[in-house]
């Protein structure tokens, strides 16, 4: 599981397959707040993030 949370305005975070740098999802809170999203596929995984401002990113066990 990846939590991902936004102190600010503008959070945009790509989970990219790391073996091929495809896109597995786009995470946008659309402004301050958290949210979460279940990673279905096994597998290495990198985040790219874009923010305004203070952000926090967290990966769990589903």
């Amino acid at each position: 599981m990846l939590g991902f949370a936004s102190d600010d305005a503008i959070l945009v975070a790509c989970l990219l397959d790391d073996a091929t740098g495809a896109v597995v999802q786009n995470l946008d809170p659309g402004g301050a707040g958290t949210g979460h999203f279940l990673i279905e596929t096994p597998g290495t995984c990198r985040v790219q993030v874009d923010a305004s401002g203070g952000w926090r990113i967290q990966l769990s066990p589903p």
